[in-house]
């Protein structure tokens, strides 16, 4: 007798391969978040530009972002803002879950998440398996990876945020 695993638990046997997956990391590398000395060291730098008077553009580097609940809320990223518009110039009779489902879902979202990258074995499994639909449904591209320790030298799980096009020719 055959066991069968449900296909959510079953697309994490499905990993990106070696090759693949190496090019993946040298380029999540180049992104690392910024530690506690180069934040201070770029924030001093700036302090004291603007001390001369000098203009000192404030932009933080581009980096990837990491936990759970942050990448869950770059994925969805609600425009709540125009939910309440919309909920204020209806009746009070139409503010109902009925009126938000009619609109489309992509009035509501600001996806900013460009890619989703996934370990693929995260125990308790619970705390991700619904995450891949969630890309699915959002059309944010998502990648599973063998080994969360690999994945933890950048951070787990990991969501790419770009702003300048020459990046997004690297995915």
């Amino acid at each position: 007798m055959r066991l069968k695993v449900p296909p959510t638990l079953n697309q994490f046997t499905k990993t990106l391969d070696k090759n693949l997956a190496s090019n993946l990391f040298k380029m999540l590398l180049k992104y690392r978040p910024e530690d506690e000395a180069a934040k201070k060291e770029r924030l001093l730098r700036k302090a004291q530009a603007e001390t001369e008077g000098k203009t000192v553009e404030a932009k933080k580097p581009i980096a990837v972002k990491y936990g759970l609940n942050h990448v869950t809320y770059l994925i969805e990223q609600v425009s709540r803002q125009f939910i309440l518009h919309m909920l204020a110039s209806t009746s009070p009779l139409r503010c109902g879950i009925l009126l938000i489902t009619y609109f489309p879902i992509t009035y509501f979202l600001q996806k900013k998440s460009q890619l989703v990258v996934i370990a693929h074995d995260v125990d308790p499994i619970e705390l991700v398996v619904w995450l891949p639909a969630l890309c699915r449904k959002m059309e944010i591209p998502y990648c599973i990876v063998k080994g969360k320790s690999r994945l933890g030298a950048v951070s787990v799980p990991v969501t790419l945020q770009f702003k300048n096009f020459a990046v997004k020719g690297e995915l």
